[in-house]
């Protein structure tokens, strides 16, 4: 609340403390506003030395359009997105510092004193998260869980739900019922300031006639903010992709280039990529594994969506199998080899019914035509060999399943268009 009195001294309510629940500081009486260009400390609330608007910004400081400096807000700049506040390096961006005030300055969206982004906070979670679109289609009942600096894979065929649960986590759509948090915040509450922290790439490209695709590029970066401009000549010479080519004459391959650097470039604590790979030439592939690692190894979560377990398996700690929009199974790549799979295929001369085989522990997908018997085994496969072994085999071989196969045996085609 800002108010002038005669002489046209612009004066401002005073602002002394913020309540527990992080609404808005107390007013308490009214102060003069300091003359534009510099601010001056005045106490809790406010800017804790004089500081510039060039210093502001230097700090990862952004004006969201108000004359207020105490309104400044942390933008995700280069090397200053990946921790809370205890790792920002000037003296507003640390808890106890003089003039801190949790309430009147925040750290993208988590306010200093113990936000959303601390230590412990899920950087997604889940909870019964559904969105029916009819016809089976949608996401059900979603429960998950995703740890800061983990890199997690969500797998699954065409229609399976990934975009459909990427697009809630982004409030590109609304859940009917359930909810999700990312980094601590609502989805659709605090669906601005999660996208100020997040790095996106959406399933499929969006349109820009006219623009180059360093021209995209720019704009995005323009309206983000903070973002250094060498780091996006470096990301686009890794990607090997030509800035100054019309945006819409590129193919495929190199609008997704295009989104992946729009998604990087800030350095974002939390990168959400809906299938990155696809359309990728198998030579820059090697480059976003890269990436993601050093995304992960400076503490970053990645989130992303794949069709293809093999695409991600060198890159993800845990993967996620989704079906029919229903999560099936989540572990590490370590839990999903130790439950062993074999595919079994025997001639034989006596008798064997498709009943005998499916009924042993274990057994599933068993077929029988002629004398050919094939199944699958998960465990153990003494059982059917002593079955066998009464149906008088003359041949038989054996292998283990990839885990690419194990995953298409546990979450099936997929039924969704």
């Amino acid at each position: 609340m800002v108010r002038s009195d005669a002489s046209g001294t612009r004066h401002r309510a005073k602002l002394t403390r913020a309540p527990d629940n992080g609404g808005p500081a107390i007013r308490n009486g009214w102060e003069t506003i300091p003359p534009a260009g510099n601010f001056r400390a005045g106490g809790a609330g406010r800017v804790a030395r004089d500081s510039t608007v060039s210093e502001l910004a230097g700090n990862g400081y952004r004006n969201l359009g108000r004359p207020d400096p105490a309104r400044w807000r942390h933008s995700p700049v280069p090397g200053h997105s990946k921790r809370p506040c205890a790792d920002c390096p000037s003296a507003l961006g640390r808890p106890g510092a003089a003039g801190h005030d949790g309430a009147m300055v925040q750290h993208m969206g988590a306010a200093h004193t113990g936000g959303p982004a601390s230590l412990g906070v899920a950087a997604i979670a889940c909870s019964a998260l559904t969105l029916d679109h009819g016809g089976g289609r949608g996401v059900f009942d979603l429960d998950l869980r995703v740890n800061q600096g983990e890199v997690f894979g969500l797998i699954g065929p065409r229609g399976a739900g990934k975009t459909t649960a990427i697009r809630l986590l982004m409030d590109l759509i609304r859940p009917g019922r359930g909810r999700a948090a990312v980094l601590g915040m609502d989805a659709v509450r605090d669906s601005l300031a999660i996208k100020r922290r997040v790095g996106y790439l959406p399933g499929e490209p969006a349109r820009f006639p006219g623009l180059t695709a360093g021209g995209v590029i720019a704009l995005a970066a323009g309206l983000r903010g903070g973002v250094d401009p060498a780091r996006i000549e470096l990301l686009a010479k890794r990607f090997q992709l030509d800035l100054g080519r019309g945006y819409e004459d590129l193919d495929r391959g190199g609008k997704q280039k295009a989104g992946l650097i729009r998604a990087f470039m800030h350095e974002p604590e939390l990168l959400i990529l809906d299938e990155p790979t696809n359309g990728l030439e198998p030579a820059v592939r090697p480059e976003f594994h890269a990436l993601v690692d050093e995304s992960a190894a400076s503490g970053a979560t990645v989130f992303l969506s794949s069709l293809v377990l093999s695409e991600v398996e060198q890159v993800c700690d845990r993967i996620g199998l989704i079906r029919a929009g229903r999560l099936l199974k989540v572990g590490t790549l370590a839990e999903f080899r130790s439950v062993r799979m074999h595919r079994i295929e025997a001639d034989f001369t006596g008798q064997l019914t498709p009943a005998d085989v499916a009924r042993l522990p274990g057994v599933s997908a068993a077929t029988i035509e002629g004398g050919h018997m094939s199944c699958t085994v998960r465990g153990s496969v003494a059982p059917l060999l002593a079955s066998l072994a009464r149906a008088r085999v003359t041949e038989m071989d054996s292998h283990e399943l990839s885990l690419e196969e194990v995953f298409r045996s546990e979450g099936g085609a997929g039924t969704q268009p």
